[in-house]
Protein backbone atom coordinates (compact mmCIF):
# COMPACT_ATOMS: atom_id res chain seq x y z
CA UNK A 1 0.00 0.00 0.00
CA UNK A 2 1.28 3.45 -0.87
CA UNK A 3 2.27 5.84 1.90
CA UNK A 4 -0.49 8.11 3.21
CA UNK A 5 -3.20 5.84 1.79
CA UNK A 6 -5.94 3.98 3.61
CA UNK A 7 -8.10 1.00 2.76
CA UNK A 8 -11.00 3.33 3.59
CA UNK A 9 -10.10 6.02 1.07
CA UNK A 10 -13.34 5.18 -0.72
CA UNK A 11 -15.09 7.16 2.03
CA UNK A 12 -13.84 10.37 0.40
CA UNK A 13 -15.22 9.47 -2.99
CA UNK A 14 -18.69 10.47 -4.06
CA UNK A 15 -20.86 7.36 -4.47
CA UNK A 16 -24.44 6.65 -5.46
CA UNK A 17 -25.76 6.15 -1.92
CA UNK A 18 -25.91 9.36 0.12
CA UNK A 19 -27.58 7.88 3.22
CA UNK A 20 -28.58 4.20 3.34
CA UNK A 21 -30.56 4.73 6.57
CA UNK A 22 -33.48 6.02 4.50
CA UNK A 23 -33.94 2.52 3.06
CA UNK A 24 -34.22 0.82 6.45
CA UNK A 25 -37.35 -0.05 8.48
CA UNK A 26 -35.97 2.10 11.32
CA UNK A 27 -36.45 5.28 9.28
CA UNK A 28 -39.86 6.85 9.96
CA UNK A 29 -40.65 9.61 7.42
CA UNK A 30 -42.24 12.82 8.68
CA UNK A 31 -44.88 12.32 6.00
CA UNK A 32 -46.12 8.93 4.83
CA UNK A 33 -47.32 8.33 1.30
CA UNK A 34 -50.49 6.46 0.26
CA UNK A 35 -51.75 5.71 3.79
CA UNK A 36 -53.76 8.82 4.70
CA UNK A 37 -56.92 6.86 5.50
CA UNK A 38 -55.17 4.41 7.81
CA UNK A 39 -53.22 7.20 9.54
CA UNK A 40 -56.51 9.01 10.15
CA UNK A 41 -58.20 5.88 11.51
CA UNK A 42 -55.35 5.11 13.89
CA UNK A 43 -55.24 8.74 15.02
CA UNK A 44 -58.97 8.53 15.82
CA UNK A 45 -58.27 5.47 17.99
CA UNK A 46 -56.23 7.87 20.14
CA UNK A 47 -58.96 10.53 20.40
CA UNK A 48 -60.20 9.41 23.86
CA UNK A 49 -56.77 10.34 25.30
CA UNK A 50 -57.68 14.00 24.77
CA UNK A 51 -61.09 13.44 26.38
CA UNK A 52 -59.88 11.96 29.66
CA UNK A 53 -60.46 8.38 28.55
CA UNK A 54 -58.34 5.52 27.20
CA UNK A 55 -57.85 4.61 23.54
CA UNK A 56 -59.60 1.52 22.23
CA UNK A 57 -57.85 -1.80 21.66
CA UNK A 58 -57.18 -2.17 17.96
CA UNK A 59 -56.07 -4.70 15.33
CA UNK A 60 -54.08 -3.36 12.37
CA UNK A 61 -54.51 -5.92 9.61
CA UNK A 62 -53.06 -6.36 6.14
CA UNK A 63 -50.47 -8.19 4.00
CA UNK A 64 -46.73 -8.05 4.66
CA UNK A 65 -45.02 -4.84 3.61
CA UNK A 66 -48.14 -2.66 3.41
CA UNK A 67 -46.99 -0.07 5.95
CA UNK A 68 -48.60 -1.29 9.17
CA UNK A 69 -45.52 -0.91 11.38
CA UNK A 70 -44.32 2.37 9.90
CA UNK A 71 -47.81 3.89 10.17
CA UNK A 72 -48.10 2.82 13.81
CA UNK A 73 -44.70 4.31 14.67
CA UNK A 74 -45.46 7.49 12.73
CA UNK A 75 -48.82 8.01 14.46
CA UNK A 76 -47.54 7.39 17.97
CA UNK A 77 -44.39 9.39 17.42
CA UNK A 78 -46.69 12.24 16.36
CA UNK A 79 -48.94 11.62 19.38
CA UNK A 80 -46.01 11.86 21.80
CA UNK A 81 -44.80 15.06 20.11
CA UNK A 82 -48.29 16.61 20.28
CA UNK A 83 -48.72 15.80 23.97
CA UNK A 84 -45.23 17.08 24.84
CA UNK A 85 -45.85 20.29 22.93
CA UNK A 86 -49.25 20.82 24.60
CA UNK A 87 -47.70 20.29 28.04
CA UNK A 88 -45.02 22.91 27.29
CA UNK A 89 -47.68 25.38 26.15
CA UNK A 90 -49.82 24.66 29.21
CA UNK A 91 -46.90 25.15 31.61
CA UNK A 92 -45.94 28.39 29.88
CA UNK A 93 -49.49 29.76 30.11
CA UNK A 94 -49.83 28.75 33.75
CA UNK A 95 -46.58 30.56 34.56
CA UNK A 96 -47.70 33.59 32.58
CA UNK A 97 -51.02 33.61 34.42
CA UNK A 98 -49.29 33.38 37.82
CA UNK A 99 -46.88 36.21 36.91
CA UNK A 100 -49.71 38.44 35.72
CA UNK A 101 -51.87 37.75 38.75
CA UNK A 102 -48.93 38.58 41.03
CA UNK A 103 -49.06 42.05 39.49
CA UNK A 104 -52.83 42.32 39.66
CA UNK A 105 -53.33 41.52 35.99
CA UNK A 106 -54.91 38.66 34.08
CA UNK A 107 -54.54 36.77 30.83
CA UNK A 108 -56.09 38.28 27.71
CA UNK A 109 -59.12 36.60 26.14
CA UNK A 110 -57.08 34.64 23.60
CA UNK A 111 -54.73 33.20 26.23
CA UNK A 112 -57.65 32.38 28.53
CA UNK A 113 -59.29 30.37 25.73
CA UNK A 114 -56.02 28.58 25.00
CA UNK A 115 -55.51 27.78 28.69
CA UNK A 116 -59.03 26.39 28.99
CA UNK A 117 -58.52 24.23 25.91
CA UNK A 118 -55.14 22.91 27.07
CA UNK A 119 -56.45 22.13 30.56
CA UNK A 120 -59.12 20.04 28.85
CA UNK A 121 -56.98 18.08 26.36
CA UNK A 122 -53.64 17.59 28.14
CA UNK A 123 -53.79 14.09 29.68
CA UNK A 124 -53.52 13.89 33.44
CA UNK A 125 -51.16 10.94 33.03
CA UNK A 126 -47.91 10.12 31.22
CA UNK A 127 -48.62 8.45 27.89
CA UNK A 128 -45.95 5.87 26.99
CA UNK A 129 -45.96 3.57 23.98
CA UNK A 130 -43.81 0.57 23.19
CA UNK A 131 -43.35 -1.59 20.09
CA UNK A 132 -42.90 -5.34 20.65
CA UNK A 133 -41.89 -7.70 17.83
CA UNK A 134 -43.68 -10.95 18.70
CA UNK A 135 -41.54 -12.78 16.16
CA UNK A 136 -38.55 -11.98 18.39
CA UNK A 137 -40.31 -11.88 21.78
CA UNK A 138 -43.30 -14.21 21.76
CA UNK A 139 -43.83 -15.28 25.40
CA UNK A 140 -45.78 -13.38 28.09
CA UNK A 141 -42.68 -13.30 30.30
CA UNK A 142 -40.54 -11.83 27.54
CA UNK A 143 -43.11 -9.19 26.63
CA UNK A 144 -43.78 -8.25 30.26
CA UNK A 145 -40.05 -7.91 30.85
CA UNK A 146 -39.74 -5.58 27.85
CA UNK A 147 -42.60 -3.41 29.15
CA UNK A 148 -41.12 -3.33 32.66
CA UNK A 149 -37.75 -2.32 31.21
CA UNK A 150 -39.44 0.40 29.17
CA UNK A 151 -40.79 1.93 32.38
CA UNK A 152 -37.71 1.15 34.47
CA UNK A 153 -34.49 0.70 32.45
CA UNK A 154 -32.62 -0.24 35.63
CA UNK A 155 -35.02 -2.95 36.75
CA UNK A 156 -33.51 -5.93 38.55
CA UNK A 157 -36.40 -8.19 37.56
CA UNK A 158 -35.05 -11.18 35.63
CA UNK A 159 -36.68 -12.19 32.36
CA UNK A 160 -36.21 -15.85 33.20
CA UNK A 161 -37.25 -17.52 36.42
CA UNK A 162 -39.55 -14.76 37.63
CA UNK A 163 -43.18 -15.93 38.13
CA UNK A 164 -45.66 -14.34 35.74
CA UNK A 165 -47.80 -13.04 38.61
CA UNK A 166 -44.77 -11.19 39.96
CA UNK A 167 -44.04 -9.66 36.54
CA UNK A 168 -47.62 -8.45 36.13
CA UNK A 169 -47.55 -6.92 39.62
CA UNK A 170 -44.21 -5.19 38.99
CA UNK A 171 -45.59 -3.70 35.76
CA UNK A 172 -48.76 -2.44 37.47
CA UNK A 173 -46.76 -1.04 40.41
CA UNK A 174 -44.55 0.90 38.01
CA UNK A 175 -47.57 2.24 36.15
CA UNK A 176 -49.17 3.42 39.37
CA UNK A 177 -45.96 4.97 40.66
CA UNK A 178 -45.19 6.76 37.40
CA UNK A 179 -48.87 7.49 36.61
CA UNK A 180 -48.71 5.87 33.18
CA UNK A 181 -51.12 5.18 30.36
CA UNK A 182 -49.44 2.41 28.35
CA UNK A 183 -49.99 1.70 24.65
CA UNK A 184 -48.55 -1.67 23.65
CA UNK A 185 -48.06 -2.51 19.98
CA UNK A 186 -47.72 -6.27 19.46
CA UNK A 187 -46.25 -6.51 15.97
CA UNK A 188 -46.77 -9.83 14.15
CA UNK A 189 -49.10 -10.75 16.99
CA UNK A 190 -49.72 -14.11 15.27
CA UNK A 191 -46.45 -15.32 16.82
CA UNK A 192 -47.73 -14.67 20.36
CA UNK A 193 -47.52 -18.03 22.14
CA UNK A 194 -50.21 -17.40 24.78
CA UNK A 195 -53.15 -15.05 24.34
CA UNK A 196 -53.71 -14.99 28.11
CA UNK A 197 -51.42 -11.94 27.98
CA UNK A 198 -54.07 -10.10 25.96
CA UNK A 199 -56.75 -10.99 28.48
CA UNK A 200 -54.72 -10.01 31.54
CA UNK A 201 -53.48 -6.69 30.15
CA UNK A 202 -56.91 -5.69 28.86
CA UNK A 203 -58.46 -6.48 32.27
CA UNK A 204 -55.91 -4.51 34.35
CA UNK A 205 -58.05 -1.38 34.79
CA UNK A 206 -61.31 -3.32 35.29
CA UNK A 207 -59.72 -5.43 38.02
CA UNK A 208 -58.41 -2.23 39.68
CA UNK A 209 -54.75 -3.04 39.13
CA UNK A 210 -54.49 0.55 37.91
CA UNK A 211 -55.92 3.75 39.33
CA UNK A 212 -57.36 7.01 38.04
CA UNK A 213 -56.94 7.50 34.32
CA UNK A 214 -54.17 4.90 33.98
CA UNK A 215 -54.76 2.33 31.26
CA UNK A 216 -53.23 -0.34 29.03
CA UNK A 217 -54.25 -0.32 25.39
CA UNK A 218 -53.27 -3.18 23.06
CA UNK A 219 -52.68 -2.62 19.36
CA UNK A 220 -52.06 -5.85 17.47
CA UNK A 221 -50.46 -5.87 14.02
CA UNK A 222 -51.07 -8.93 11.87
CA UNK A 223 -50.76 -10.09 8.26
CA UNK A 224 -53.84 -12.26 8.79
CA UNK A 225 -57.10 -10.31 8.40
CA UNK A 226 -58.91 -13.10 10.29
CA UNK A 227 -56.45 -13.18 13.16
CA UNK A 228 -59.07 -12.69 15.88
CA UNK A 229 -61.03 -15.75 14.71
CA UNK A 230 -58.66 -18.01 16.63
CA UNK A 231 -58.71 -15.98 19.85
CA UNK A 232 -60.32 -17.32 23.01
CA UNK A 233 -63.85 -15.97 23.44
CA UNK A 234 -62.89 -14.39 26.78
CA UNK A 235 -60.10 -12.48 25.07
CA UNK A 236 -62.45 -11.27 22.33
CA UNK A 237 -64.97 -10.11 24.91
CA UNK A 238 -62.35 -8.34 27.01
CA UNK A 239 -60.56 -6.56 24.16
CA UNK A 240 -63.40 -5.88 21.66
CA UNK A 241 -60.79 -4.91 19.09
CA UNK A 242 -61.46 -2.14 16.61
CA UNK A 243 -60.04 -3.07 13.18
CA UNK A 244 -58.05 -1.05 10.68
CA UNK A 245 -57.37 -2.67 7.31
CA UNK A 246 -54.31 -2.03 5.15
CA UNK A 247 -54.97 -3.02 1.52
CA UNK A 248 -52.06 -4.08 -0.71
CA UNK A 249 -50.15 -1.25 -2.35
CA UNK A 250 -50.74 -0.64 -6.05
CA UNK A 251 -47.85 -0.35 -8.51
CA UNK A 252 -48.32 3.43 -8.41
CA UNK A 253 -48.19 3.44 -4.61
CA UNK A 254 -44.96 1.43 -4.58
CA UNK A 255 -43.45 3.72 -7.20
CA UNK A 256 -44.27 6.85 -5.19
CA UNK A 257 -42.86 5.39 -1.96
CA UNK A 258 -39.55 4.13 -3.31
CA UNK A 259 -39.12 7.24 -5.46
CA UNK A 260 -39.56 9.47 -2.39
CA UNK A 261 -36.90 7.45 -0.54
CA UNK A 262 -34.56 7.39 -3.55
CA UNK A 263 -34.71 11.19 -3.80
CA UNK A 264 -33.24 11.58 -0.31
CA UNK A 265 -31.08 8.45 -0.15
CA UNK A 266 -29.38 8.45 -3.56
CA UNK A 267 -27.20 10.94 -5.37
CA UNK A 268 -29.05 13.13 -7.85
CA UNK A 269 -28.63 11.81 -11.39
CA UNK A 270 -27.61 8.33 -10.23
CA UNK A 271 -30.83 6.74 -11.49
CA UNK A 272 -33.57 7.27 -14.04
CA UNK A 273 -37.25 7.15 -13.19
CA UNK A 274 -37.55 4.12 -15.47
CA UNK A 275 -35.39 2.26 -12.94
CA UNK A 276 -37.82 3.09 -10.14
CA UNK A 277 -40.73 2.02 -12.37
CA UNK A 278 -39.05 -1.32 -13.08
CA UNK A 279 -38.41 -1.88 -9.39
CA UNK A 280 -42.02 -0.99 -8.49
CA UNK A 281 -43.39 -3.34 -11.15
CA UNK A 282 -41.22 -6.23 -10.01
CA UNK A 283 -42.06 -5.58 -6.35
CA UNK A 284 -45.76 -5.65 -7.21
CA UNK A 285 -45.34 -8.89 -9.17
CA UNK A 286 -43.54 -10.45 -6.19
CA UNK A 287 -46.29 -9.64 -3.68
CA UNK A 288 -46.15 -5.87 -3.20
CA UNK A 289 -43.89 -5.82 -0.14
CA UNK A 290 -42.49 -2.27 0.00
CA UNK A 291 -39.81 -3.21 2.52
CA UNK A 292 -38.41 -5.69 0.01
CA UNK A 293 -38.65 -3.09 -2.78
CA UNK A 294 -36.57 -0.63 -0.73
CA UNK A 295 -33.97 -3.34 -0.08
CA UNK A 296 -33.83 -4.01 -3.83
CA UNK A 297 -33.13 -0.35 -4.66
CA UNK A 298 -30.41 -0.20 -2.01
CA UNK A 299 -28.85 -3.48 -3.22
CA UNK A 300 -28.98 -2.26 -6.85
CA UNK A 301 -27.20 0.96 -5.85
CA UNK A 302 -24.53 -1.06 -4.03
CA UNK A 303 -24.05 -3.28 -7.10
CA UNK A 304 -23.60 -0.22 -9.32
CA UNK A 305 -21.08 1.24 -6.86
CA UNK A 306 -19.13 -2.03 -6.77
CA UNK A 307 -18.85 -1.85 -10.56
CA UNK A 308 -17.76 1.80 -10.17
CA UNK A 309 -20.70 2.97 -12.25
CA UNK A 310 -22.25 6.39 -11.77
CA UNK A 311 -25.79 5.18 -12.43
CA UNK A 312 -28.03 2.22 -11.61
CA UNK A 313 -29.20 0.23 -14.62
CA UNK A 314 -32.04 -2.24 -15.12
CA UNK A 315 -29.72 -5.26 -14.86
CA UNK A 316 -28.72 -4.04 -11.40
CA UNK A 317 -32.40 -4.04 -10.39
CA UNK A 318 -32.98 -7.57 -11.70
CA UNK A 319 -29.84 -8.93 -10.01
CA UNK A 320 -30.68 -7.15 -6.76
CA UNK A 321 -34.23 -8.52 -6.84
CA UNK A 322 -32.93 -12.09 -7.04
CA UNK A 323 -30.40 -11.45 -4.27
CA UNK A 324 -32.91 -9.89 -1.90
CA UNK A 325 -35.61 -12.51 -2.51
CA UNK A 326 -33.07 -15.23 -1.84
CA UNK A 327 -31.76 -13.53 1.29
CA UNK A 328 -35.29 -12.96 2.64
CA UNK A 329 -36.15 -16.62 2.11
CA UNK A 330 -32.94 -17.89 3.74
CA UNK A 331 -33.43 -15.52 6.69
CA UNK A 332 -36.94 -16.90 7.21
CA UNK A 333 -35.73 -20.52 6.93
CA UNK A 334 -33.03 -19.98 9.53
CA UNK A 335 -35.65 -18.78 12.02
CA UNK A 336 -37.40 -22.15 11.96
CA UNK A 337 -37.18 -24.74 14.72
CA UNK A 338 -36.11 -28.31 13.88
CA UNK A 339 -39.75 -29.45 13.95
CA UNK A 340 -40.83 -26.66 11.61
CA UNK A 341 -37.97 -27.49 9.24
CA UNK A 342 -39.07 -31.14 9.20
CA UNK A 343 -42.64 -30.15 8.35
CA UNK A 344 -41.34 -28.04 5.47
CA UNK A 345 -39.13 -30.92 4.39
CA UNK A 346 -42.23 -33.14 4.33
CA UNK A 347 -43.88 -30.66 1.95
CA UNK A 348 -40.83 -30.79 -0.34
CA UNK A 349 -40.83 -34.60 -0.35
CA UNK A 350 -44.47 -34.61 -1.41
CA UNK A 351 -43.96 -31.92 -4.06
CA UNK A 352 -41.50 -34.25 -5.80
CA UNK A 353 -44.55 -36.30 -6.82
CA UNK A 354 -46.14 -33.33 -8.58
CA UNK A 355 -49.06 -33.05 -6.19
CA UNK A 356 -50.49 -30.32 -3.98
CA UNK A 357 -50.02 -31.94 -0.54
CA UNK A 358 -52.74 -31.95 2.11
CA UNK A 359 -52.09 -31.29 5.76
CA UNK A 360 -52.82 -34.99 6.43
CA UNK A 361 -50.21 -36.10 3.90
CA UNK A 362 -47.68 -33.67 5.35
CA UNK A 363 -48.34 -35.14 8.80
CA UNK A 364 -47.80 -38.69 7.51
CA UNK A 365 -44.47 -37.83 5.86
CA UNK A 366 -43.40 -35.78 8.89
CA UNK A 367 -43.89 -38.83 11.12
CA UNK A 368 -41.71 -40.98 8.86
CA UNK A 369 -38.99 -38.29 8.76
CA UNK A 370 -38.97 -38.08 12.55
CA UNK A 371 -38.75 -41.86 12.91
CA UNK A 372 -35.85 -41.97 10.45
CA UNK A 373 -33.79 -39.72 12.74
CA UNK A 374 -35.18 -41.19 16.00
CA UNK A 375 -37.16 -38.07 16.93
CA UNK A 376 -40.32 -38.53 19.02
CA UNK A 377 -43.68 -37.65 17.45
CA UNK A 378 -45.94 -37.67 20.49
CA UNK A 379 -47.46 -34.27 19.65
CA UNK A 380 -48.77 -34.06 16.10
CA UNK A 381 -50.42 -30.66 16.65
CA UNK A 382 -46.94 -29.31 15.95
CA UNK A 383 -47.58 -29.97 12.25
CA UNK A 384 -50.61 -27.68 12.04
CA UNK A 385 -48.85 -25.03 14.14
CA UNK A 386 -45.74 -25.28 11.97
CA UNK A 387 -47.79 -24.86 8.78
CA UNK A 388 -49.26 -21.69 10.29
CA UNK A 389 -45.78 -20.34 10.99
CA UNK A 390 -44.53 -21.28 7.53
CA UNK A 391 -47.45 -19.42 6.00
CA UNK A 392 -46.88 -16.37 8.20
CA UNK A 393 -43.26 -16.26 7.08
CA UNK A 394 -44.32 -16.48 3.43
CA UNK A 395 -42.53 -19.80 2.87
CA UNK A 396 -45.65 -21.78 1.94
CA UNK A 397 -49.09 -20.90 0.63
CA UNK A 398 -52.20 -22.68 1.88
CA UNK A 399 -55.83 -22.93 0.90
CA UNK A 400 -58.76 -24.67 2.54
CA UNK A 401 -60.41 -27.71 0.96
CA UNK A 402 -63.53 -29.67 1.82
CA UNK A 403 -61.94 -32.92 0.64
CA UNK A 404 -60.20 -34.03 3.80
CA UNK A 405 -60.20 -37.45 5.35
CA UNK A 406 -63.68 -38.82 5.97
CA UNK A 407 -65.13 -35.83 4.13
CA UNK A 408 -63.81 -33.25 6.60
CA UNK A 409 -61.85 -30.06 5.97
CA UNK A 410 -58.16 -30.02 5.16
CA UNK A 411 -55.56 -27.59 3.91
CA UNK A 412 -53.61 -27.78 0.68
CA UNK A 413 -49.97 -26.79 1.22
CA UNK A 414 -47.88 -25.41 -1.63
CA UNK A 415 -44.34 -24.12 -2.10
CA UNK A 416 -43.50 -21.80 -4.97
CA UNK A 417 -41.58 -23.66 -7.67
CA UNK A 418 -38.84 -21.02 -7.85
CA UNK A 419 -38.22 -21.30 -4.09
CA UNK A 420 -37.84 -25.09 -3.89
CA UNK A 421 -34.11 -25.33 -4.83
CA UNK A 422 -33.06 -22.68 -2.31
CA UNK A 423 -35.25 -24.21 0.43
CA UNK A 424 -33.75 -27.66 -0.18
CA UNK A 425 -30.21 -26.25 -0.26
CA UNK A 426 -30.76 -24.36 3.01
CA UNK A 427 -32.58 -27.18 4.83
CA UNK A 428 -30.17 -29.98 3.97
CA UNK A 429 -27.09 -27.75 4.00
CA UNK A 430 -24.26 -28.77 6.28
CA UNK A 431 -26.46 -30.34 8.97
CA UNK A 432 -25.38 -34.00 9.08
CA UNK A 433 -28.76 -35.10 10.44
CA UNK A 434 -30.65 -33.44 7.61
CA UNK A 435 -28.09 -34.46 5.00
CA UNK A 436 -29.11 -38.05 5.72
CA UNK A 437 -32.76 -37.08 5.15
CA UNK A 438 -31.90 -35.54 1.78
CA UNK A 439 -31.58 -39.01 0.24
CA UNK A 440 -34.38 -40.61 2.23
CA UNK A 441 -37.68 -41.25 0.43
CA UNK A 442 -40.45 -42.02 2.95
CA UNK A 443 -43.05 -42.12 0.21
CA UNK A 444 -41.27 -44.85 -1.77
CA UNK A 445 -41.92 -47.31 1.07
CA UNK A 446 -45.39 -45.88 1.78
CA UNK A 447 -47.02 -45.06 -1.58
CA UNK A 448 -50.48 -45.05 0.00
CA UNK A 449 -49.64 -41.61 1.43
CA UNK A 450 -49.97 -40.13 -2.03
CA UNK A 451 -52.08 -42.39 -4.17
CA UNK A 452 -54.87 -43.41 -1.83
CA UNK A 453 -57.94 -41.45 -2.98
CA UNK A 454 -55.80 -38.76 -4.63
CA UNK A 455 -56.96 -39.43 -8.16
CA UNK A 456 -60.55 -39.36 -7.02
CA UNK A 457 -59.98 -36.07 -5.22
CA UNK A 458 -58.05 -34.50 -8.07
CA UNK A 459 -54.85 -33.93 -6.12
CA UNK A 460 -52.63 -35.91 -8.48
CA UNK A 461 -51.79 -33.78 -11.47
Amino acid sequence: MKANTSIFDYAEKKGIIVNSHYFTPEYIPDELICRDDQIGELAMICKPIFEGDKPKHCLVLGPTGTGKTVVFKHVFKSLAARIDNDKIRLDALLKKKADLEANGKSLDTQDQAALKMLNRIVPGINIIWDHVSCKETSTPSGILHQLITKLDPYTKISRRGTPLDTMYNVLYDLMRTKNVGLIVALDEIDFLKDDSLLYNLSRAAVEEKLIGRQFITIIGLSNNIRFDDKLDERVKSSTTFEKIYFPPYTVTDIYQIINARAEIALESGSYDYEIIEACAKRAFDFGGDVRVALKVVKAAAELAEQKQNDKINVDDIYTAQEMVQRDELVRALLQLTTRQQLVLMAVLKLKQYNIIPTSGQVTDVYVHLCKHISLETHDLTVVSKSINILELLGIVDTQSSHMGRKGGNTRLINVREEDRPKIAETLYGDDLLFKDLAGYNPIGDNPHIIYENNKKRGWVK
